[in-house]
């Protein structure tokens, strides 16, 4: 599926288009008005937090429940999932 700013779009990895294919249309509506603001207005435009430990990873909330796990470096957004809330938090569980 393109997105009206094809152009700037970030690269998916195969796990997060996989993610992303699996929600509702609605939902994807949401996760694209978070993208497209991410790539036309810069990281700051969203509130992202890093993730500790890792360089250039970072967190961003679409809702209560999603999440969108991406790099952002040298101006360059790759999103590497979309997770909810729950998985993060068995993921750091987990790791910890």
């Amino acid at each position: 599926m393109r997105r009206r700013w094809e152009e700037s779009i970030p690269e998916f990895t195969e796990r997060a288009q996989f993610s992303y294919d699996r929600l509702s249309p609605q939902t994807k509506l949401t996760v694209d008005r978070i993208l497209e603001s991410m790539v036309l207005r810069g990281i700051r435009s969203i509130k992202a937090n890093k993730i500790k430990g890792f360089e250039q990873l970072y967190i961003a909330r679409v809702s209560n429940s999603l999440r969108i796990i991406f790099r952002y470096e040298d101006d360059v957004f790759t999103i590497l999932d979309i997770v909810t809330h729950d998985q993060l938090r068995r993921l750091n569980q987990f790791y910890s």
